[in-house]
């Protein structure tokens, strides 16, 4: 007999840096393609990327140094290198597959991420992840990036759940602002920012290690009266 509580509540994950530790993949692929430029990015520059679209990030790094290529070509060179190290490399975060599991026996599961489709991909299939997840929503999805809340309200709709009844698990500042700004509780991972930063989310934890904990812990914000 069909859940139906399944059909009224979604947790939707981001991807780097909540599924997957590939903070700093991107970072050393980034180094790579711009050390064959003899250019060095500043550590707040890579801060700032964090969260955003590479190309977004490409083209300030061109214009600020005066690189002749264009954004497009630095961000298929990085993206190319990425996905190798994402391939051979990449490692989850422990809990990750416990979590996902234990929702979608009664939540629908998404993904709203800035990656592109081929790292989903890779990250779903390293971490036996895919058989769980019912709508996915990436950079190619989305006119609007975050921290627009376009990327999380395409999920919740392809869910079919109100973004009321949504919870949005996020590392980034960009991606907490996503998902407010798209009506979604927010849990915050402080795997790439500090919980200082991560201020506007409606809970900060360092780590999702204890299932029951994080589900009740969703269970209690989507039980919170509307804002």
């Amino acid at each position: 007999m069909p859940n139906p509580r399944r059909n009224r509540h979604a947790a939707i994950f981001d991807v780097d840096g909540v599924l997957v530790d590939s903070e700093p993949l991107h970072r050393e692929a980034w180094e790579h393609v711009f050390g064959r430029r003899g250019v060095v990015v500043a550590d707040e520059d890579y801060t700032w990327s964090i969260g955003r679209r590479d190309v977004t990030f490409a083209g300030v790094v061109r214009d600020k140094f005066g690189l002749t290529d264009s954004a497009e070509s630095l961000r298929d060179e990085k993206i190319d290198f990425y996905l190798e190290l994402l391939a051979d490399r990449s490692e989850s975060f422990d809990g990750i597959l416990e979590l996902v599991q234990a929702l979608s026996a009664d939540w629908r599961i998404g993904i709203t991420s800035s990656a592109h489709l081929r790292a989903v991909d890779i990250v779903l299939s390293r971490f036996r992840l895919a058989p769980y997840f019912d709508a996915i929503v990436t950079n190619e999805t989305v006119a609007n990036h975050k921290p627009h809340p376009e990327p999380y309200q395409v999920c919740a709709r392809a869910l079919e759940v109100d973004p009321a009844d949504c919870v949005a698990f996020e590392d980034s500042v960009t991606g907490v602002a996503s998902a407010r700004a798209a009506g979604m509780r927010v849990i915050a991972l402080t795997t790439t920012f500090s919980a200082d930063e991560l201020c506007e989310a409606d809970a900060v934890i360092d780590s999702v290690a204890d299932t029951d904990e994080i589900v009740r812990l969703a269970e209690d914000l989507l039980a919170l009266p509307a804002r």
